[in-house]
């Protein structure tokens, strides 16, 4: 079970005891998963009830954090049908080894290419991104792909840490930079929402 991952945008802040900071009484998840969107890197963090009452600072990274020791590049190689989507540094590498790009959008640092000739008031679910090869996309649908790839991923390290992905009620955190007009948030829960099929809680 999911709640709305949108309705758990958080304004400029990462989560350290996630539970403490984000959780409704009334909600009860039993897993947090915290996503930081940076201009050039991404991370996530994931944090389980039990781990929580345990040891506060107990918690799960990302893979790349986890290896490298910072963050993974914000950037999306996506199949022009939306069929398949890669993030990070594995999205670099395998745009790199394309053969044929014709089939593939790439972006790079794609959240900077929001701020360039435009203001604040500017950003909303109509604005369009520049992939490398010049066409245009909706940005709804760059983060909502971005978004579905780093919740591939939080499946992956539940399963190697603890052998299955633990479908159980999941709070999702989501940060946006303070500044944002109400256009860009309203953006980005439309991403979330594209990711998150399933709704059971909702919280204001």
């Amino acid at each position: 079970m999911e709640a709305l991952a949108s309705d758990f945008i958080q304004d400029d802040c990462y989560p350290y005891n996630m539970f403490e900071h984000y959780v409704d009484q009334d909600l009860e998840p039993n897993i947090v998963v915290g996503i930081d969107f940076g201009t050039a890197g991404t991370a996530f963090a994931i944090q389980l009830r039990t781990d929580y009452e345990n040891n506060k600072h107990e918690m799960y990274y990302d893979k790349y954090f986890s290896e490298n020791g910072r963050k993974n590049s914000t950037s999306l190689l996506l199949r022009k049908d939306n069929s398949l989507s890669y993030f990070g540094v594995e999205a670099e590498n395998k745009y790199r080894r394309l053969q044929n790009r014709d089939d593939w959008h790439f972006f790079r640092h794609f959240k900077m290419q929001m701020y360039r000739d435009r203001t604040q008031q500017d950003i909303d679910s109509k604005t369009q991104l520049t992939a490398e090869g010049g066409e245009k996309v909706p940005v709804v649908i760059v983060f909502a792909e971005s978004l579905k790839c780093i919740k591939r991923e939080v499946d992956e390290v539940l399963v190697e840490a603890y052998g299955s992905c633990l479908k159980q009620m999941k709070k999702w955190v989501i940060t946006v930079p303070a500044i944002w007009s109400d256009g860009a948030k309203t953006m980005m829960r439309a991403a979330a929402e594209k990711v998150t099929c399933y709704v059971k809680y909702n919280v204001d």
